[in-house]
């Protein structure tokens, strides 16, 4: 879905919107899953909650001070 809106919206023509959300909910997982187990993992997902935390995750970002192997996630609830 990325970058093939195309073939994003043939595929829930073909299997419905719930297939295709279940099936791209799992192989997102499965990546996730293989990205952090690596020897070396370049991907560690940092997880932030509340809506100061994405200010200061943003602040940190901009000024460059966030690890790329960071992958920050923010919750606003």
């Amino acid at each position: 879905m990325f970058f093939a809106p195309a073939q994003a919206a043939k595929r829930q023509s073909e299997w419905g919107g719930r297939v295709l959300g279940e099936r791209m909910l799992a192989s997102w997982q499965q990546l996730v899953a293989h990205l952090q187990q690596q020897p070396r993992p370049w991907l560690r997902v940092q997880r932030e909650e509340g809506a100061d935390a994405a200010l200061r995750a943003w602040q940190r970002m901009a000024a460059g001070q966030v690890d790329p192997s960071a992958g920050v996630v923010v919750s606003l609830r």
